[in-house]
């Protein structure tokens, strides 16, 4: 048994009180002068041992009255093993108690030698059990609560400092209130030489705080934290820290606000730890409230973290409301590019000047999320802070802002390497189309070469190399293309008939910058196409949307390199069919990137095909354009070769015609 405040145990001293009085009360007989009758004098005996009985009964109902009330007042408390020891205490106490009567009452009656012996041999036996049952009941080693000043504690104070503690109501925050009743605990109600230690979310060394006045200072220094640790890993540490002291009670007092998201941690490993830690009694002290209104803005989504200049900047963000409905204004907010600021003058720090370049108002219903979307153009070079805010104050104000951070630059400059013989317009198409390029919205700028002309040494100047149907590079111009990777650029390799004998794109620095080893081309009659393996690849972002619907198998591919085998460190991004043969693969190659298709992408389609309307025979008419190799046509004879463009940027109306629409020239026949 435990008392909350066992001074006051000491009340039970006044049971002397009615003891007092009833000495000092007492009655004296009068002296009155009788006849000498005999019967008069037996009967005033036999009352006055009545009278004498009662007297020490009252007295004795007296003085238990007075030691209740006094063990009520200490507010006893019984731990939940020790129950079923107490009801026998209790039971074996009502016993004695009657057995203590009856001999009382047989000893004034002389109601015989024989009872009054028996009654008092089991009163001694009572006496004796009662008393070897509450010592082992008392000297067991049972927790003292809280508030006994003779009996210290080690106690972990773990306080949540999650933004949501900022949560603000009657003019008071979650973290404010928790902060409050952990001082009180530490001021009021901890007992004297008893181990304290303050917790919270922040990532810091858990340990028991030097005095008082020390823990009290670490309760009000506690600030949010945008990254708090989880709540179960925080009790855990507290856990931990506990079994190092040396108290025999330790207590536990976790403040939160009771949100689902501060349980998510090891909440198994908890209960395991909490269970095997018995002796550890836990407080949870509920700081949150009831009715919570908020109007949250989600994380801000940006299409893309750079672009070009004139390009239009698009923004998505979810909003969401919790409790009653609203309507909030959600304001999109742009500082101007000026390089001389952010600075800090006389003691305060200047900052760009911020302008409004949108609005919009939402109806908010109660916990339902609404999508909003802005966009912004004629955005200039350089780097743009803003954020998207909502108007009017709530409860919780850290989730009524976002900041991002946008960069614009001019097109990036891309160098293009061809052979002389190599067209390289439907590159650059792809790349930078004409519409763009004449209203400034292109964001890249080509420079066009040819492989003879590449200077490795002029490489800086730009942000990607793209190299079409290259042939054989020398070492010196391998080495320069890796180090121009390894600093940050990026390198696209688009590998064609050009590049044989295959001995320079077989080194093994080589290998190791293209992500594979080349073996040899393979010819196949049209019937393979390009198949996607990683649609979720930044590459093949614009066809995610379109899902199975792409026809990737109106794309036939008649000739490509066998790259065996792949690095592992590459990325296969697409493949040939159903076949193992990479035709789309990534590399990462320092801080750049390297991309390589096995596919020319240049050559021009001009086979002499069996055609499938007209059942005719004839050759189609070469346009300009890079020389065409041999293949089997759909007649089994083999007809000159071409390469059908199908690169999906290439330039409409030219090149991406079919094959039935490419004029022929019927005079000329097999």
């Amino acid at each position: 048994m435990a008392f909350v405040n066992i001074s006051l145990l000491f009340g039970g001293l006044l049971v002397a009180v009615p003891v007092v009085l009833h000495l000092i009360m007492r009655r004296q007989p009068k002296q009155l002068l009788f006849p000498a009758l005999r019967f008069l004098q037996q009967r005033e005996r036999t009352n006055s041992r009545k009278l004498q009985l009662r007297h020490w009964l009252l007295l004795a109902l007296r003085c238990l009255a007075i030691a209740l009330l006094a063990a009520a007042l200490a507010r006893p408390s019984i731990d939940s093993s020790q129950l079923a020891s107490w009801i026998m205490i209790s039971l074996l106490a009502v016993l004695l108690l009657l057995v203590l009567v009856s001999l009382l009452f047989a000893w004034r009656t002389q109601q015989g030698r024989l009872a009054v012996t028996i009654l008092t041999v089991g009163a001694v036996l009572l006496s004796g059990l009662l008393l070897v049952v509450s010592l082992n009941v008392i000297l067991q080693d049972e927790p003292v609560l809280i508030g006994d000043q003779e009996a210290p504690v080690a106690a972990a104070l773990v306080i949540d400092a999650s933004p949501r503690m900022l949560y603000r109501h009657q003019n008071q925050t979650r973290l404010e209130v928790a902060q409050e009743i952990a001082s009180w605990l530490i001021q009021k109600q901890l007992p004297d030489e008893s181990d304290v230690a303050v917790i919270d979310s922040h990532q810091r060394q858990n340990v028991f705080a030097v005095d008082f006045a020390a823990a009290e200072k670490a309760v009000k220094q506690i600030r949010s934290t945008s990254t708090p640790r989880p709540l179960p890993e925080l009790i855990l540490a507290a856990v931990d820290l506990m079994e190092q002291s040396d108290q025999a009670r330790k207590e536990l007092y976790v403040f939160t606000d009771l949100s689902e998201r501060a349980w998510s941690g090891p909440s198994q490993k908890l209960k395991k730890k909490l269970a095997a830690a018995g002796n550890v009694l836990v407080h949870i002290i509920d700081v949150g409230v009831d009715e919570v209104q908020n109007t949250a803005l989600g994380a801000l989504q940006l299409q893309q973290q750079s672009l070009t200049k004139n390009s239009n900047f698009q923004l998505h963000a979810q909003i969401t409301q919790t409790g009653s409905d609203v309507q909030r204004t959600v304001e999109l907010i742009l500082e101007e590019h000026d390089p001389t600021r952010p600075i800090f003058q006389d003691g305060q720090v200047l900052l760009p000047t911020a302008n409004a370049r949108g609005r919009i108002v939402c109806d908010l219903k109660s916990g339902e999320s609404e999508a909003i979307d802005f966009e912004v153009a004629g955005l200039e070079v350089g780097v743009h802070h803003g954020s998207l805010r909502l108007l009017a104050d709530d409860g919780l104000s850290i989730d009524n802002e976002r900041f991002f951070t946008i960069a614009v630059y001019d097109a990036w400059p891309i160098l293009v390497v061809a052979p002389k013989n190599v067209a390289a317009h439907l590159m650059t198409e792809a790349v930078a189309p004409y519409q763009f390029r004449q209203t400034n919205q292109a964001k890249f700028r080509c420079e066009v070469i040819k492989q003879a002309e590449f200077n490795p040494r002029e490489l800086e100047k730009y942000a990607a190399v793209c190299l079409l149907d290259p042939q054989p590079l020398s070492q010196d111009q391998w080495r320069a293309l890796a180090g121009f990777v390894q600093t940050g650029g990026g390198l696209g390799v688009f590998l064609g008939h050009h590049a044989e004998p295959i001995a320079s794109f077989q080194e093994a620095s080589v290998r190791q910058l293209l992500g594979g080893k080349l073996v040899r081309q393979w010819r196949s009659p049209g019937d393979w196409a390009l198949a996607p393996v990683d649609a979720n690849h930044p590459l093949l972002k614009d066809f995610r949307e379109l899902g199975s619907s792409v026809p990737w198998s109106q794309f036939p591919v008649f000739r490509h390199w066998m790259m065996k085998p792949v690095d592992p460190e590459s990325r296969v991004v697409m493949n040939y069919g159903n076949s193992q043969l990479p035709a789309l693969l990534t590399r990462r190659h320092g801080q750049g990137r390297v991309v390589t298709l096995t596919t020319p992408i240049t050559d021009r389609l001009q086979p002499a095909v069996h055609s499938r309307r007209t059942a005719a025979v004839g050759r189609y008419r070469r346009r300009p354009g890079p020389s065409v190799d041999q293949h089997h046509s759909a007649a089994g004879r083999p007809a000159r070769e071409g390469r059908r463009p199908d690169h999906p940027g290439s330039e409409p109306g030219r090149s991406q015609r079919r094959l039935d629409q490419l004029p022929v020239d019927q005079g000329a026949r097999r």
